[in-house]
């Protein structure tokens, strides 16, 4: 977003619009990486208002096409090797989560809905091809949280070669 202003709008400026963005709910915030950056997404909300100022400017929503750039594709033949590290790393990441104790003392009520994400994501892999953006956005949060939240055990490092391939993927 700071990289599509002009050079004089400040950090604080930027922050603030996105504060406001936020409160709008018209983006998401979540975390996505192991550097601890974050992912902005926009939400249905928002995407219902991009629309309608696209639409406003006198551009067909149906007319539009995302540049390539953006919308890099994940197929099982453009990458076969790292299309199945992500499956066998979902369904690692799952069985060990089961498999924990610890896990599901620690995640209590929280274990089904990343257990839910977890699946989401394998789902998403199943079809032989997946937008990149979307997957990071579903999964991303979730496994940082799980990298950080055990660290040196294996759910923590089984979510952590997630992200790192992931965010090597697009």
């Amino acid at each position: 977003m700071q990289n599509g202003l002009p050079e004089e709008a400040s950090g604080a400026f930027v922050e603030r619009a996105l504060n406001r963005l936020i409160a709008d709910k018209l983006i998401e915030q979540g975390g996505s990486d192991t550097l601890r950056t974050d992912l902005y997404a926009l939400t249905d909300h928002g995407i219902e208002a991009a629309e309608s100022l696209i639409e406003e400017r006198g551009i067909r929503v149906e007319d539009y096409v995302p540049s390539p750039d953006a919308d890099v594709i994940l197929s099982r033949i453009s990458d076969p090797t790292l299309y199945s590290d992500l499956i066998s790393g979902f369904a690692e990441l799952g069985v060990e989560l089961d498999r924990s104790n610890s896990a599901a003392e620690e995640l209590g009520t929280s274990m089904e809905p990343i257990k839910a994400e977890i699946s989401a994501a394998s789902t998403l892999m199943q079809s032989g091809a997946v937008r990149v953006s979307r997957l990071q956005g579903l999964i991303l949060p979730t496994l940082k949280f799980l990298s950080e939240k055990f660290t040196g055990g294996a759910v923590g490092e089984l979510a952590k070669r997630l992200v790192n391939l992931l965010l090597g993927s697009g």
